[in-house]
């Protein structure tokens, strides 16, 4: 709320009509425009309430059918991060806890950075990416953070059940897992 009551008395802190004043892009693609057609939602059962599932790279670990949630930040269960192989002793201690919607706690073992790449060859992005790791068991291995999401410049279509993003080669797109 902080940011909307300043651009009340000043004036916005983001100004579209301005390109000169963009950040800069990452690479040549990053301008394409991204779509969803009809023809994108091909093998979308309706009416559905599923979450996106997708296939990732976590390291250089294949992680397949992992579920996505717009989280506030990316986390990882304990439980799978032993799966990617990864020692106890890599982890940077942060101690703490993450409480949900009911209050109930969940106990923070630590974070690391990975390195996450989405996509299929040719059409790939990897980012760095800082990983919070829980210490208990969860219905999905992996959340993937808003903030990734939108450094990453995801865009995501629950209709189409599917993620797009540019990468250097062109638009790449990641369908959800349909069970």
């Amino acid at each position: 709320m902080d940011r909307y009551g300043r651009e009340l008395k000043d004036k916005p802190l983001t100004n579209v009509n301005h390109l000169s004043q963009r950040p800069p892009e990452f690479f040549e693609m990053e301008a394409d425009d991204i779509m969803f057609r009809e023809n994108d939602a091909k093998w979308v059962y309706y009416p559905h309430t599923d979450a996106l599932v997708k296939k990732m790279k976590i390291r250089t670990v294949n992680v397949h059918e992992q579920w996505w949630i717009l989280g506030a930040r990316m986390m990882l269960t304990y439980d799978a991060y032993k799966k990617l192989g990864l020692l106890y002793r890599e982890l940077t201690s942060t101690g703490g806890h993450l409480y949900g919607f009911t209050g109930n706690s969940i106990r923070v073992k630590g974070t690391i950075q990975l390195p996450m790449t989405i996509g299929e060859e040719p059409y790939v992005v990897t980012h760095i990416t800082m990983f919070t790791v829980l210490d208990q068991p969860c219905a999905y291995n992996v959340i993937v953070g808003r903030p990734l999401m939108r450094e990453m410049r995801m865009v995501t279509s629950i209709h189409h059940m599917m993620v797009k993003f540019p990468t250097p080669v062109e638009v790449g797109f990641l369908k959800s897992c349909q069970y």
